[in-house]
């Protein structure tokens, strides 16, 4: 119930701030009074072209599970990874035809045991 309550958050604050154009990456904690998974993420190319590879860096916990998400403007796109012992992991997008000028939101979970955290990141074709 806690990580759902979490999850509808976090989906809320990424839509807002896309919205409003804050800075790509946001890292979310729950109010909760359970401990949480520290993350961080960001994207190696903010503004990739049609058939390149964007990669998406994650910093967390060492070993912890980590779902990626890319919101495009017609898909979802979920990839999953394991962070290594220094808690860091990388997981590349394919960019093929992707909108020009839509900014595409990364959502990251990460967990370890029953610990969860969420970040964000985004890039924008061009």
């Amino acid at each position: 119930m806690v990580t759902q309550t979490v999850t509808r958050r976090l989906i809320r604050m990424i839509l807002c701030a896309a919205f409003l154009g804050v800075p790509a990456t946001i890292a979310v904690a729950s109010n909760s009074s359970a401990a949480t998974v520290a993350c961080t993420a960001h994207v190696n190319n903010p503004n990739p072209t049609d058939y390149s590879t964007v990669t998406v860096l994650i910093h967390t916990r060492s070993n912890a599970r980590i779902s990626t998400t890319a919101h495009y403007m017609s898909t979802d796109t979920v990839k999953t990874t394991q962070a290594n012992a220094s808690g860091t992991a990388s997981v590349a997008y394919r960019i093929s035809r992707a909108t020009s000028g839509f900014r595409v939101i990364v959502t990251v979970v990460a967990r370890s045991g029953s610990l969860i955290g969420s970040c964000s990141t985004s890039f924008t074709p061009v």
